[in-house]
């Protein structure tokens, strides 16, 4: 049985029905097509788009191609492109063995997968989120609150140990040793004298949006967390496709220490 789309998910999802007769088209034409291995995991995609999409989206997704692409070719585990529509899946990222249990609640129709092959159900679930968002016309990026809304929604489907509560930017002081502002010389601005002024210290954090109800049972979700949902950056399967660089503009930008980048989905 379906589950129940809250209302502020509604407008995230788009205000259609899902056109089957494209989908057995799809199937159809990977069966004439394809065959062997690629035929079967091109399917098995499918089936698990096929029942996400009634299940999760309401059957209101348009099919698409889904693929494993064997080349690796950029830092990726997952992609979903708009045009043409298709979701890709880097093979390599699958067949890693760091596949541990990350998601809490196995929803019933995956219980039987392995390890990997749930990995690539859940970026699946990923880049629908993404595909969602592109069809009802709405921000698709992870810093958005279109984004954070369904990743509050699915993470209740999943069970998951945060509550995805949209975040927003805000600022707060940068605190000494001692608890008290710290403070710089401005590069601009001076006082009488010629002295230069002292401003304070402030960094951008995320908080809770005020118009979202929390769930004060759980622990707010890290940002990391709505960038790699539903998994969270600790997760084994997530550590074993991050990078960390010693060399280029990015370590230059972050004083020359190493930095680490996960992966992009």
């Amino acid at each position: 049985m379906p589950f129940t789309i809250p209302d502020y998910a509604q407008p995230l999802i788009p205000d259609a029905k899902t056109d089957w007769k494209l989908f057995d088209s799809i199937v159809y034409a990977l069966s004439g097509t394809t065959n062997g291995e690629d035929l079967k995991t091109s399917l098995m995609y499918l089936d698990w788009w096929r029942w996400l999409n009634i299940e999760v989206f309401g059957e209101r997704l348009q099919p698409l191609f889904i693929s494993r692409e064997v080349a690796a070719f950029g830092h990726w585990i997952g992609l979903c492109s708009y045009h043409p529509r298709h979701i890709k899946l880097a093979g390599p990222a699958f067949k890693a063995v760091h596949h541990d249990n990350a998601i809490a609640n196995r929803l019933d129709y995956f219980k039987d997968l392995s390890g990997s092959e749930h990995n690539a159900a859940m970026v699946i679930l990923h880049e629908m989120i993404h595909q969602s968002l592109f069809e009802a016309k709405k921000d698709t990026t992870h810093e958005g609150q279109p984004w954070m809304l369904l990743c509050k929604y699915i993470g209740g489907i999943l069970d998951l140990p945060y509550d995805y509560c949209p975040l927003k930017k805000a600022k707060e002081d940068v605190l000494d040793e001692n608890g008290n502002p710290t403070y710089i010389e401005s590069p601009t601005q001076t006082l009488k004298g010629g002295k230069p002024k002292m401003i304070k210290v402030r960094r951008n954090i995320w908080v809770p949006n005020d118009g979202i109800k929390r769930d004060e049972s759980k622990p707010l979700a890290p940002y990391h967390a709505y960038c790699c949902f539903p998994y969270v950056e600790s997760s084994a399967f997530i550590q074993a496709n991050t990078v960390t660089k010693t060399t280029g503009k990015k370590v230059e930008k972050n004083d020359g220490k190493p930095v680490t980048i996960p992966p992009s989905f």
